[in-house]
């Protein structure tokens, strides 16, 4: 921590600002941590998306640790909605606005936002159809919320595609 925050003093870089809140989080200090990769991502260049993606991911499991679930979500939020609002056919941007509504749903099912994490993962299969991940992830959720029929439904569409899965 100290070393990065010398490196701040003589260059104020998102390099430097993401060595400071790595360092933060790596000592347990995860609010902080998380704030600080709040910042680091809007000094992201927002067309560098996959980069920007993957800090926002960072912030969200900080956020998630300082146990601000409300944080990740909104820090998720934010940065799903810079890549859906551009409606591109980007293979890039749909695999990472996926995976960024996986997690945002991994919050909310463990915050008992069960309905809330079934729209993310809707959502992320219209983009992503092919994902098993998401449609596991929406199966297990489908038998939590008692609708074995759906979950069976999301299983199979598993199995057509990975009949060794």
């Amino acid at each position: 921590l100290q070393q990065s925050e010398e490196w701040l003093k003589i260059d104020d870089s998102v390099a430097a600002h993401h060595c400071r809140a790595m360092a933060l989080y790596g000592l347990g200090r995860y609010a902080e941590a998380g704030a600080a990769l709040d910042t680091v991502r809007v000094k992201i260049d927002p067309a560098t998306i996959a980069l920007r993606s993957y800090v926002a991911q960072q912030a969200a499991r900080a956020w998630s640790q300082a146990g601000k679930p409300e944080n990740a979500l909104r820090v998720l939020t934010e940065q799903t909605n810079e890549l859906t609002m551009t409606k591109s056919t980007n293979l890039t941007e749909s695999k990472l606005a996926t995976e960024l509504l996986l997690d945002r749903s991994r919050i909310r099912i463990t915050h008992g936002q069960l309905a809330e994490a079934v729209q993310d993962l809707d959502q992320a299969i219209s983009l992503s159809p092919g994902s098993e991940d998401v449609l596991m992830q929406r199966a297990k959720i489908f038998a939590q919320l008692g609708d074995i029929a759906l979950a069976q439904q999301d299983l199979q569409v598993i199995l057509r595609m990975n009949p060794r899965h």
